[in-house]
C-alpha cells in the first residue's frame, strides 16, 4: 500500500509493520500523522504510544538533521514488531555511521549553564528503552530498540 505522500510507504507482514520515509522533516511529519491513524498503533496503551512517540521524534529528527552531508533524498526504513508485552522498533538508514549507545556527554548532574549542547535526547531514549542494539551493515546504521 502506498500513501498519498510518495515519500512514505507501508507494508505489513504478520505483526511486523514496515515503513519507509525520506530524510526530510516534511516526510517525518507526514509519517507521524499517518502512524497515529494505524489500528495497531491505536491499540497500544497510552504509555507505550507516548514512549514510542518520544523515541521516534528523537531518533528520526537526529537522523534527518545530522545524518547526511548532502541534500539528496535518502531512505529511512522503520519496522515495528508488536508483541503482547513489548514493541521492537528498528530504524535503518544510510547516514553517517553513528552508534547511539555511546556516551555523548549529556551530564545532567551539572547545572544547565555548564552542560555541553547535545546528548540529552539520546539519554532520554536510553532511559525509556528496555534494550538497545546497534550494528553497521552494508553501509547502513541499524538500530533496534525494545520499549
Amino acid at each position: 500500500m502506498r500513501w498519498k505522500n510518495s515519500d512514505i510507504m507501508r507494508c505489513t507482514a504478520g505483526m511486523d509493520y514496515h515503513y519507509q520515509l525520506v530524510n526530510n522533516l516534511d516526510s517525518f511529519k507526514t509519517f507521524t500523522l499517518k502512524l497515529s491513524e494505524e489500528s495497531w498503533y491505536k491499540s497500544l496503551d497510552c504509555g507505550r504510544r507516548y514512549t514510542l512517540d518520544l523515541v521516534l521524534e528523537e531518533l528520526l529528527s537526529n537522523t534527518i538533521k545530522y545524518g547526511y552531508d548532502d541534500a539528496l533524498p535518502h531512505t529511512i526504513a522503520i519496522t515495528f514488531a508488536v508483541g503482547s508485552d513489548h514493541l521492537k522498533l528498528t530504524v535503518a538508514d544510510d547516514g553517517h555511521e553513528f552508534d547511539p549507545r555511546g556516551d555523548y556527554g549529556a551530564d545532567v548532574t551539572k547545572p544547565l549553564q555548564e552542560r555541553k549542547v547535545g546528548g540529552v535526547g539520546l539519554l532520554l531514549v536510553k532511559s525509556l528503552s528496555r534494550g538497545m542494539d546497534y550494528r553497521r551493515e552494508s553501509g547502513r546504521n541499524i538500530l533496534e530498540i525494545v520499549i
